[in-house]
């Protein structure tokens, strides 16, 4: 269909469905799109341009197969998969070069584990330019190699986006709905750069690791994990972190009861995607036990994990927390350091 954005800038771009003698339906939004765009940035470093594609639904997008088209080019490589709520970032530079990835992450102050891709072909001009983040369709009978693309969003941005203030004075273009059509000038402000983290997102972090009585008369005799788990915490035990030496305020004795394990995460952007293979569980030296299950017993808040001994360790997660930045380790369930 053929769309006005809110400058009256006419674009032929895919309706959200077919509706044959009917009004039209608007412009479609993709299942995955662009998020955040550094077109010019303080000082004129092209390696420091980016394109930030975000997920903001519940389920991964595999993106082999995408295309980045427009003003810069790139295919998303096999094994590329964008977990719900998660973003990455494409960049001019080949990432495999530490020093150009390394003065990338410390100018935007982002951890390693932002996932940065590139290098693209083509520029990010400073005035207008269009960038397309493209899918696939089957290929046609007879061309088994050919995917036709399926534009998924389209950022056709301009200088005087936002009143021109993400135009070399440091700050990044960032869409505000996700809903909205990304042709839509209103729908883009200029903020601090946050690329890897829409709406500026923050790290999750453990901020809870702790031990108590499970299956005690302090749960209920509640063998499975539960709210009433918290009134079982045993509150004279610590954790044992990375560097210290263990004491007695580190490990526990099933003999005694203190048999559960918690670990508390703030900043998870899907708790209901939580599984087992999010934490690293040890017994002293050995590696991770592979006998490991899951089963949650209320949603967002707790994960039990079984591992077939008598211990059963609980992920008690609150409603926003990333997993995979949670970790801890046991040494067997008769004496047991949380770490």
């Amino acid at each position: 269909g053929r769309w006005k954005n809110d400058e009256q800038r006419v674009f032929v771009y895919p309706r959200r469905s077919v509706t044959l003698g009917e009004p039209n339906s608007g412009p479609r939004v993709g299942t995955v799109l662009i998020s955040e765009l550094m077109y010019n940035p303080s000082g004129g470093d092209p390696a420091l341009e980016y394109v930030e594609i975000y997920n903001p639904g519940n389920q991964p997008v595999d993106l082999y197969r995408w295309k980045l088209g427009g003003s810069v080019q790139f295919s998303f490589p096999a094994g590329t998969t964008l977990r719900p709520q998660q973003a990455l970032v494409v960049v001019g530079f080949d990432p495999s070069n530490s020093t150009l990835a390394a003065a990338f992450r410390t100018t935007y102050d982002i951890p390693d584990w932002v996932t940065l891709l590139g290098p693209w072909t083509g520029t990010l001009p400073d005035q207008t330019a269009v960038v397309q983040l493209l899918s696939y369709d089957q290929p046609p009978p007879g061309d088994p190699g050919y995917y036709p693309p399926i534009l998924e969003d389209e950022v056709s941005y301009a200088e005087t986006w936002a009143g021109g203030q993400a135009g070399g004075s440091g700050m990044a273009l960032l869409r505000q709905q996700f809903d909205m059509w990304g042709n839509q000038a209103s729908n883009w402000a200029a903020g601090d750069p946050t690329p890897g983290y829409v709406g500026a997102a923050p790290m999750a972090e453990v901020v809870g690791r702790l031990v108590f009585y499970n299956d005690s008369a302090f749960d209920g005799r509640t063998p499975g994990a539960s709210i009433a788990d918290d009134a079982a915490i045993a509150l004279d035990k610590q954790p044992l972190l990375p560097g210290q030496q263990a004491s007695f305020l580190n490990y526990t004795s099933y003999t005694r009861g203190i048999n559960g394990v918690m670990v508390d995460v703030l900043g998870l952007a899907s708790p209901e995607l939580v599984s087992a293979a999010d934490f690293s569980f040890r017994s002293g030296n050995s590696s991770p036990s592979s006998n490991i299950g899951i089963r949650k017993s209320r949603p967002a808040i707790v994960a039990p994990i079984h591992s077939g001994q008598p211990v059963i360790a609980a992920a008690r997660l609150p409603s926003h927390c990333p997993a995979w930045l949670a970790a801890i380790q046991t040494t067997p369930a008769d004496a047991y350091a949380l770490r």
